[in-house]
């Protein structure tokens, strides 16, 4: 081998060790990544979700509350129509 060609081979030889070096130290770094990317995901879903249960309770407590305030006014406008029933 000529000393050109042999500057050659270990020019390319050294940009494909190189390359494979990047490859293999980015692979499991783009899957560590990925990994928790999914993972800060799936906590921001479940932080969400449980926003939604607290607010649908809450909605649910406050909704028993008018039922009962209802029925008050239903039976307190049953006193009056029958007061007025006497009246007339």
């Amino acid at each position: 081998m000529s000393g050109e060609t042999s500057g050659l081979v270990w020019t390319f030889g050294s940009l494909a060790v190189t390359a494979l070096l990047i490859w293999a130290v980015a692979t499991p770094l783009s899957v560590i990544m990925k990994a928790r990317t999914t993972e800060g995901r799936e906590e921001r879903y479940r932080a969400l979700a449980l926003a939604c249960l607290e607010g649908q309770q809450g909605v649910e407590r406050r909704l028993a509350e008018i039922a009962v305030e209802l029925a008050a006014t239903r039976t307190h406008l049953a006193e009056v129509q029958r007061v007025l029933a006497d009246v007339e």
